[in-house]
């Protein structure tokens, strides 16, 4: 159970900065910049059974590659500044007031960006959770095994397979 009921500003918000080259020891070439500012305001881990996050994005980033979530649903709400989403439909944007529902599965990929050359993209982003979640990444064959709790992440190329018996 929850212990108290969290109210969080997002104007007074703690944010911190993660660099997703950084977070994931990733030396290679990018296509562009994975950074943004997050605020965690509920997790499983502070008793809540959603995850709630703020998020705001620097000008010409992105939060996350294209993907999409096994288990997962997301919603969005744009509180300020105009962005990009891309789904399996397209490029569609997106700007303050705007609510995006992501389903779990490949009709729920996406991907957030900021365009801008000035202003910030700050969001909303809640989804339900899980003990541990399959991400799949369609433009790059990945798959991604994570755990919430931070103690486990590891990426596997699709198309390399493993017999389940192997080593066993």
């Amino acid at each position: 159970m929850p212990k108290e009921i969290v109210i969080q500003n997002v104007k007074t918000a703690d944010y911190t900065t993660v660099d997703m080259r950084k977070a994931c020891h990733y030396e290679g070439e990018l296509k562009e910049d994975y950074v943004h500012d997050m605020c965690r305001v509920s997790s499983p881990s502070t008793g809540h059974q959603l995850y709630v996050t703020l998020y705001s994005l620097p000008p010409r980033t992105s939060s996350y590659p294209y993907h999409y979530h096994a288990a997962a649903e997301e919603v969005f709400y744009i509180i300020s500044g105009s962005g990009i989403l891309e789904t399996p439909d397209g490029e569609t944007a997106v700007s303050e007031g705007d609510v995006l529902v992501a389903p779990r599965g490949e009709r729920g990929a996406h991907k957030l960006r900021n365009p801008s050359d000035c202003e910030p993209l700050v969001y909303l982003d809640v989804d339900n959770s899980f003990p541990a979640e399959l991400t799949f990444h369609p433009h790059t064959g990945k798959a991604v095994m994570t755990d919430y709790e931070g103690k486990f992440q590891k990426a596997y190329r699709i198309n390399s397979d493993v017999n389940y018996l192997e080593g066993e």
